[in-house]
């Protein structure tokens, strides 16, 4: 458990780090970097707008917005991730698993391109961390964290 607090400490500065050449070949992609700027106002809005209907107790409606953004855009790996608290808070705690393993699976994949920004990466992990904590699956998660996948 200590680890993984210390992991948890580290993700900021985890997710920022480019691991070295030799030890990754691949990239990350932030699809919200190709959108123009007002799209990217527009999707953190809509983001916000979401979380704080989930954060003042209407998980059901914040729901509905995610999956509404998500049929839109289904890269957005923070949004996935944040859909899965919002499904936990809900009672679905299988949904809520599989949002954010899919959104871990995106921000960090064994092989190929990872889909984030730093930010969202980072945030992405913080709730899986805190998901899979809670469902005593927060070992399946450690290793990727560990080589900074």
């Amino acid at each position: 458990m200590r680890n993984l607090l210390s992991i948890a400490l580290a993700l900021p500065l985890l997710c920022s780090l480019a691991p070295p050449a030799f030890a990754r070949q691949d990239v990350s992609v932030d699809p919200d970097a190709e959108l123009a700027p007002e799209d990217r106002a527009a999707l953190r809005d809509e983001r916000e707008a979401a979380e704080l209907r989930r954060r003042r107790g209407d998980a059901r409606a914040a729901i509905a917005l995610y999956d509404q953004h998500l049929s839109d855009e289904p890269r957005d790996v923070e949004s996935r991730a944040l859909r899965a608290l919002a499904r936990r808070d809900n009672g679905d705690l299988r949904g809520a698993w599989e949002d954010v393993a899919a959104a871990f699976e995106q921000a960090f994949p064994q092989a190929g391109t990872a889909l984030g920004g730093a930010e969202a990466r980072a945030r992405v992990a913080r709730i899986a961390l805190e998901l899979g904590t809670e469902r005593g699956r927060a070992d399946e998660l450690e290793p990727r964290l560990q080589r900074g996948a």
